[in-house]
């Protein structure tokens, strides 16, 4: 096996390890409604040349996910609105609204994250207590521990080069 499959085999592994740590992050965070977010969660292990490289992916909103949602300088373009709109009716905590209450109700929670952000901004967490459920699947000592993997899988085929090439001569 060379060097690269060693390390795609490595990196895969990491990448299926990371996408179900952040899938269970994400709900154990209470923050699953729709589900959209949790089926955004993948990876891909990429090869061009001599280089290998993992890419994580998600849903463009999983940084509000992490870390919260600040306070904006307008009202915004209505997006917000109709998401919460979304998430209401995903979440189901308020029965079935019709549509003029779900409105007023989205444009009310949306003002108040327009004018003093979400919750997890203001408090650092999620309402039952969860600190930065996507960044924390990549803290120091698991990316140490992969760079450690890494390195003991590639050292010995670069030894035994090594050793080979100066046989050699």
């Amino acid at each position: 096996m060379t060097i690269q499959e060693r390390i795609q085999t490595i990196l895969n592994k990491f990448g299926q390890d990371s996408v179900s740590e952040l899938k269970r992050q994400h709900v154990d965070a209470g923050q699953k409604a729709t589900g959209n977010a949790l089926r955004s969660f993948a990876y891909d292990v990429v090869v061009e040349g001599y280089d290998v490289a993992l890419k994580i992916k998600g849903a463009s909103y999983s940084e509000q996910l992490d870390k919260g949602r600040g306070p904006t300088q307008n009202s915004g373009s209505g997006q917000l609105v109709e998401a919460i709109k979304a998430w209401i009716d995903a979440k189901g905590v308020f029965g079935v609204l019709e549509e003029k209450k779900k409105t007023s109700l989205a444009w009310a929670i949306s003002k108040t994250i327009h004018e003093k952000g979400t919750y997890q901004y203001r408090t650092g967490h999620t309402y039952n207590g969860a600190t930065n459920p996507i960044s924390s699947v990549f803290e120091k000592v698991r990316m140490e521990q992969l760079i450690n993997e890494i390195t003991f899988a590639v050292i010995p085929v670069v030894t035994s080069d090594i050793i080979n090439q100066y046989k050699q001569k």
